[in-house]
């Protein structure tokens, strides 16, 4: 598939999906993809291959731009996808959390929570029987304290 058949299906898939910002944005995106790759000595027909499907990449984009946040770009460089998240009205130092620090955030919470269960696990486990031994033997000093 040529980089014109490619892009053509693409902005076909994407009409009327997304936005035109988000269409513009998308079809420039992947025009600069073209070019890199090109640069690097890569056919079209390479390129479009390790792309894939036109129509599952404007899948996936719809799909993004359904769960992106208001701000939130994309941009290309040679080394892959960066994704910048801003949040508008704030300084530039503060950032949503992406869905991989969500994530992140979520599993140190689960695994501070095994942790903390396993530490009462295993003092429960320790104490209950030494409590235990320590009510019975209680029980009996005074039970026979009387004889």
């Amino acid at each position: 598939m040529t980089k014109k058949e490619f892009l053509d299906e693409l902005e076909e898939c994407l009409r009327g999906e997304v936005s035109e910002y988000e269409l513009a944005d998308s079809m420039s995106y992947y025009q600069t993809y073209y070019s890199d790759e090109a640069s690097l000595g890569k056919s079209e027909e390479e390129i479009s291959a390790s792309l894939g499907s036109p129509r599952l990449v404007a899948h996936s984009i719809i799909d993004a731009h359904g769960i992106q946040s208001v701000g939130e770009t994309f941009e290309y460089s040679r080394r892959g996808s960066e994704n910048t998240t801003e949040i508008f009205g704030e300084d530039d130092q503060t950032q949503a959390p992406t869905t991989m620090q969500r994530i992140g955030h979520i599993a140190v919470l689960v695994g501070g929570i095994i942790v903390l269960a396993g530490i009462i696990y295993l003092a429960a486990s320790i104490f209950l029987p030494v409590l235990l031994i320590l009510l019975v033997v209680g029980f009996f000093v005074r039970f026979f304290r009387g004889y």
